[in-house]
């Protein structure tokens, strides 16, 4: 696996794809909906990893290695999961201060009181692993059913994780038990049960993703 992440680092990543961890800085623009932020990841870096690879023939290339198609497809899903992973603790301490220094803080000069969207971070991050799981799995598994073609699993992930940030926001905006219990400090128990809930599915979902997506591109070729 090492070799694995090696070759993808060197020659499978885009050089843009490290401008989006810029992105977490949104976090402190005022007013700006939290949950917005946690959309950049799954926007910009599939397009920009499968364009880089479709440019430089890297199965092509991957091909001529000692590799599986598992370990290939593996090797995708990693480096994925570990540019989401770094997002999502970059975007940590942004929360943090938004949260309890800058924007929804009484004794701050900035306070806003009416910024829109959920405000506890656990919420968010527990949404965040699910959609995340559901994104990979569709962009990942959809993607190689269609190999080498990546525009429309990239589409349809995308309009399916809005889809679902969508839904949970119905959820927790509209039934009056499910929201407060979501989005305050009384509700700490059910939003620890998500985040872990979120945690363990995403990383169960990171198999999954690898075990279609092989079995899709060996039936593709």
């Amino acid at each position: 696996m090492k070799n694995i992440l090696k070759k993808e680092f060197m020659l499978g990543i885009h050089p843009a794809c490290y401008i989006t961890f810029a992105f977490v800085l949104c976090a402190l623009i005022p007013n700006f909906p939290m949950i917005v932020v946690f959309f950049y990841p799954f926007c910009i870096l599939p397009q920009l990893m499968m364009g880089k690879n479709q440019e430089n023939n890297d199965f092509e290339y991957s091909t001529l290695l000692p590799l599986s198609l598992k370990d290939y497809v593996k090797g995708k899903v990693v480096v994925l999961a570990l540019f989401e992973l770094t997002y999502l603790l970059l975007l940590l301490p942004m929360l943090l201060l938004r949260n309890y220094v800058f924007f929804n803080n009484p004794s701050s000069p900035v306070y806003y009181l009416n910024s829109p969207g959920f405000h506890s971070i656990i919420t968010l991050y527990g949404i965040a692993f699910i959609v995340y799981s559901f994104v990979n799995l569709i962009m990942i598994a959809y993607y190689f059913a269609k190999f080498p073609k990546y525009i429309l699993p990239l589409l349809f992930s995308i309009f399916g994780s809005f889809l679902l940030f969508i839904l949970f926001g119905l959820v927790m905006s509209y039934f009056p038990v499910i929201g407060p219990l979501f989005d305050q400090k009384e509700g700490i128990i059910a939003q620890l049960i998500l985040l872990f809930v979120g945690i363990a599915f995403y990383f169960g979902s990171l198999f999954l993703t690898t075990n279609l997506g092989a079995r899709n591109l060996k039936k593709k070729l």
